[in-house]
């Protein structure tokens, strides 16, 4: 989906810090990963995690800011609705403690509230992307080996042969 009219996607990314926009940016590209190894597009999944290196390469931690009420209060209910999922967390992290309670009302009475999954029982709002983030990577254990394979050289004949490997023909 294309967020670039997506005025409450931009202000997230603007307020979340560079350490919680790559997590989260990094869910989406596994996500797309995912897709493409379920698909066996072997080659498409490597080149989903390239690119994301390439665009969110590791930089000096800038800290994240804080979402008002009355930016809560001005957001457009369609934009809230077509956030992706992980952004809703974010959101919920970066609303102050005076918009909190007005945005968790929103996300309740959001269409999206049918399908997305709300925070567990005791969950504060302010750690709800800590939380998330953490709870994401326990259920993909595979996100690790994925990494360390996509990163790996690609195999060729003259990689793959050695001088161990006997050769049969």
């Amino acid at each position: 989906m294309d967020y670039a009219s997506n005025a409450l996607y931009h202000l997230i990314r603007a307020r979340a810090g560079t350490k919680m926009l790559n997590q989260a940016e990094s869910i989406i590209m596994y996500d797309q990963a995912s897709y493409y190894l379920d698909e066996s597009c072997l080659n498409m999944s490597s080149e989903v995690f390239k690119k994301f290196e390439a665009d969110y390469p590791p930089f000096p931690e800038t800290p994240m800011g804080s979402i008002s009420l009355d930016e809560i209060q001005q957001m457009n209910e369609k934009e809230l609705q077509d956030l992706p999922w992980i952004y809703v967390f974010m959101l919920q992290t970066l609303a102050n403690d005076a918009a909190s309670n007005l945005l968790t009302q929103k996300l309740a009475a959001s269409p999206a509230a049918a399908w997305r999954i709300p925070l567990p029982e005791g969950i504060a709002p302010a750690d709800a992307f800590k939380h998330t983030y953490a709870e994401w990577l326990y259920v993909n254990p595979w996100i690790e080996s994925f990494a360390v394979w996509a990163n790996a050289e690609p195999l060729t004949y003259d990689n793959y042969i050695s001088d161990e490997d006997p050769i049969t023909v």
